[in-house]
Protein backbone atom coordinates (compact mmCIF):
# COMPACT_ATOMS: atom_id res chain seq x y z
CA UNK A 1 0.00 0.00 0.00
CA UNK A 2 1.42 3.34 -1.04
CA UNK A 3 1.02 5.86 1.79
CA UNK A 4 2.85 8.67 0.02
CA UNK A 5 -0.17 9.62 -2.07
CA UNK A 6 -3.42 10.61 -0.34
CA UNK A 7 -6.28 8.72 -2.06
CA UNK A 8 -8.88 11.24 -0.81
CA UNK A 9 -7.18 14.32 -2.20
CA UNK A 10 -8.47 15.36 -5.60
CA UNK A 11 -5.98 16.60 -8.10
CA UNK A 12 -6.66 20.03 -9.46
CA UNK A 13 -7.09 20.08 -13.19
CA UNK A 14 -7.69 22.87 -15.67
CA UNK A 15 -11.49 22.44 -15.29
CA UNK A 16 -11.45 23.47 -11.62
CA UNK A 17 -9.72 26.85 -11.99
CA UNK A 18 -12.81 28.93 -12.80
CA UNK A 19 -15.36 27.27 -10.56
CA UNK A 20 -16.81 29.34 -7.72
CA UNK A 21 -18.41 26.95 -5.27
CA UNK A 22 -19.06 29.43 -2.48
CA UNK A 23 -22.59 30.31 -1.43
CA UNK A 24 -23.64 33.94 -1.21
CA UNK A 25 -23.08 35.03 2.38
CA UNK A 26 -26.04 37.43 2.51
CA UNK A 27 -28.71 34.73 2.20
CA UNK A 28 -29.65 33.38 5.60
CA UNK A 29 -31.11 29.88 6.07
CA UNK A 30 -34.43 31.43 7.05
CA UNK A 31 -34.59 33.43 3.82
CA UNK A 32 -33.73 30.34 1.82
CA UNK A 33 -36.50 28.30 3.45
CA UNK A 34 -38.97 31.15 2.96
CA UNK A 35 -37.98 31.36 -0.70
CA UNK A 36 -38.33 27.59 -1.04
CA UNK A 37 -41.74 27.66 0.63
CA UNK A 38 -42.78 30.56 -1.58
CA UNK A 39 -41.73 28.63 -4.67
CA UNK A 40 -43.62 25.53 -3.49
CA UNK A 41 -46.71 27.63 -2.77
CA UNK A 42 -46.50 29.24 -6.23
CA UNK A 43 -46.24 25.82 -7.85
CA UNK A 44 -49.25 24.59 -5.87
CA UNK A 45 -51.23 27.66 -6.88
CA UNK A 46 -50.31 27.14 -10.52
CA UNK A 47 -51.35 23.48 -10.35
CA UNK A 48 -54.56 24.41 -8.57
CA UNK A 49 -55.28 27.09 -11.19
CA UNK A 50 -54.72 24.65 -14.04
CA UNK A 51 -57.00 22.10 -12.34
CA UNK A 52 -59.72 24.69 -11.91
CA UNK A 53 -59.43 25.76 -15.55
CA UNK A 54 -59.69 22.16 -16.69
CA UNK A 55 -62.68 21.52 -14.42
CA UNK A 56 -64.36 24.67 -15.75
CA UNK A 57 -63.88 23.44 -19.31
CA UNK A 58 -65.40 20.10 -18.39
CA UNK A 59 -62.80 18.10 -20.33
CA UNK A 60 -61.23 16.48 -17.29
CA UNK A 61 -62.61 15.76 -13.84
CA UNK A 62 -61.10 17.71 -10.99
CA UNK A 63 -58.47 15.83 -9.01
CA UNK A 64 -59.45 17.42 -5.70
CA UNK A 65 -62.99 17.05 -4.46
CA UNK A 66 -63.30 19.95 -1.97
CA UNK A 67 -61.36 22.55 -3.99
CA UNK A 68 -64.02 23.30 -6.65
CA UNK A 69 -66.77 23.40 -4.02
CA UNK A 70 -64.85 25.82 -1.82
CA UNK A 71 -64.07 28.25 -4.64
CA UNK A 72 -67.62 29.68 -4.84
CA UNK A 73 -67.36 30.25 -1.09
CA UNK A 74 -64.56 32.72 -1.86
CA UNK A 75 -67.04 34.79 -3.87
CA UNK A 76 -69.80 34.68 -1.25
CA UNK A 77 -68.14 33.80 2.03
CA UNK A 78 -70.14 32.22 4.80
CA UNK A 79 -70.40 33.93 8.16
CA UNK A 80 -68.28 31.22 9.74
CA UNK A 81 -65.55 31.56 7.09
CA UNK A 82 -65.45 35.33 7.63
CA UNK A 83 -65.08 34.78 11.39
CA UNK A 84 -62.26 32.28 10.83
CA UNK A 85 -60.46 34.69 8.49
CA UNK A 86 -60.83 37.55 10.96
CA UNK A 87 -59.32 35.38 13.73
CA UNK A 88 -56.43 34.38 11.46
CA UNK A 89 -55.61 37.95 10.44
CA UNK A 90 -55.95 39.31 13.97
CA UNK A 91 -52.75 40.95 15.32
CA UNK A 92 -50.83 40.33 12.08
CA UNK A 93 -51.48 43.67 10.34
CA UNK A 94 -48.09 45.21 11.12
CA UNK A 95 -46.24 42.07 10.07
CA UNK A 96 -48.32 41.80 6.89
CA UNK A 97 -47.63 45.36 5.80
CA UNK A 98 -43.88 44.95 6.42
CA UNK A 99 -43.76 42.17 3.80
CA UNK A 100 -43.01 42.86 0.16
CA UNK A 101 -45.84 42.54 -2.36
CA UNK A 102 -45.00 38.99 -3.47
CA UNK A 103 -44.93 37.69 0.12
CA UNK A 104 -48.15 39.56 0.91
CA UNK A 105 -50.01 37.99 -1.99
CA UNK A 106 -48.71 34.51 -1.20
CA UNK A 107 -49.43 34.91 2.53
CA UNK A 108 -52.97 36.18 1.85
CA UNK A 109 -53.78 33.38 -0.64
CA UNK A 110 -52.39 30.72 1.68
CA UNK A 111 -54.33 32.24 4.59
CA UNK A 112 -57.57 32.06 2.61
CA UNK A 113 -56.85 28.45 1.71
CA UNK A 114 -56.13 27.61 5.36
CA UNK A 115 -59.39 29.30 6.40
CA UNK A 116 -61.33 27.17 3.89
CA UNK A 117 -59.59 24.01 5.14
CA UNK A 118 -60.41 24.88 8.75
CA UNK A 119 -64.03 25.50 7.78
CA UNK A 120 -64.11 22.12 6.03
CA UNK A 121 -62.69 20.42 9.14
CA UNK A 122 -65.37 22.09 11.25
CA UNK A 123 -68.14 21.07 8.82
CA UNK A 124 -67.09 17.42 8.93
CA UNK A 125 -67.84 17.45 12.64
CA UNK A 126 -64.31 16.48 13.55
CA UNK A 127 -62.99 19.86 14.55
CA UNK A 128 -59.87 18.50 16.13
CA UNK A 129 -57.72 21.26 17.59
CA UNK A 130 -54.49 19.53 16.56
CA UNK A 131 -55.40 19.68 12.84
CA UNK A 132 -56.38 23.33 13.10
CA UNK A 133 -53.20 24.12 15.05
CA UNK A 134 -50.99 22.45 12.43
CA UNK A 135 -52.69 24.31 9.57
CA UNK A 136 -52.23 27.65 11.32
CA UNK A 137 -48.59 26.92 12.21
CA UNK A 138 -47.83 25.92 8.63
CA UNK A 139 -49.42 29.16 7.42
CA UNK A 140 -47.58 31.37 9.94
CA UNK A 141 -44.24 29.84 8.92
CA UNK A 142 -44.59 31.76 5.65
CA UNK A 143 -43.80 34.97 7.54
CA UNK A 144 -40.17 35.85 6.75
CA UNK A 145 -37.92 35.60 9.83
CA UNK A 146 -40.70 34.50 12.17
CA UNK A 147 -39.72 33.71 15.75
CA UNK A 148 -40.70 30.12 16.60
CA UNK A 149 -42.02 31.15 20.03
CA UNK A 150 -44.20 33.84 18.46
CA UNK A 151 -45.39 31.28 15.93
CA UNK A 152 -46.38 28.77 18.63
CA UNK A 153 -48.12 31.38 20.76
CA UNK A 154 -50.07 32.96 17.89
CA UNK A 155 -51.06 29.56 16.51
CA UNK A 156 -52.39 28.43 19.90
CA UNK A 157 -54.31 31.67 20.47
CA UNK A 158 -55.88 31.52 17.01
CA UNK A 159 -56.72 27.82 17.41
CA UNK A 160 -58.48 28.48 20.71
CA UNK A 161 -60.53 31.29 19.16
CA UNK A 162 -61.50 29.17 16.15
CA UNK A 163 -62.53 26.25 18.37
CA UNK A 164 -64.58 28.73 20.39
CA UNK A 165 -66.31 29.86 17.16
CA UNK A 166 -67.09 26.22 16.42
CA UNK A 167 -68.70 25.65 19.82
CA UNK A 168 -70.94 28.72 19.39
CA UNK A 169 -72.33 27.48 16.04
Amino acid sequence: MNLAKNPFKKEKGPDFKNLDLTLPKKVSPIERTVDQKAEIAREKLERLGSRQESSLEGDQPSLKGPAPRSQPAAVSKSKQLKEIESVLQEDLETIYFKMDEAHRRMFREEGERVAREIEAIIHTGRAIAVKVLELIKRWLRLIPGVNKFFLEQEAKIKTDKIIKINTHH
